[in-house]
Formats: structure tokens, sequence, C-alpha cells
């Protein structure tokens, strides 16, 4: 469990800076703070999925 915890935040933390750069540099009609609320959500999605969703692919995968 702490694995995933650990995972999840480390994710999170991982893609939301990603995508904050991105839409920071490419997407220069939003204000700052809808470029913070959007990669925070980014974020918390993506580290969702890298610790609910991902592992089952993995795991239908190996067992084929």
């Amino acid at each position: 469990m702490k694995k995933k915890v650990i995972t999840f935040f480390v994710a999170a933390l991982f893609y939301g800076v990603l995508s904050y750069l991105i839409n920071y540099f490419v997407k220069s009609d939003y204000t700052n703070n809808q470029i913070i609320n959007m990669s925070i959500f980014f974020g918390v999605a993506m580290g969702l999925f890298e610790t609910l969703v991902r592992p089952l692919i993995f795991k239908t995968r190996n067992t084929k």
C-alpha cells in the first residue's frame, strides 16, 4: 500500500509538472491559474492511472 501511495504522488507530480510546462510554452491564451488547475487535474488523473489501471494492463499482458 505504501508503494502505491508513493507511486501515485510521484506520477502526479511528474505528469503535473510536465503538463504545466507544455501548456505554459505552447498554449499562451490561458492564464497562469488556469494552467495550474489543468495541470493539477491531469497530474491526479495520470497518478490514478499509474497506480490503478497500468498494473492491471501489465498483469493481463503477462498472463498470456
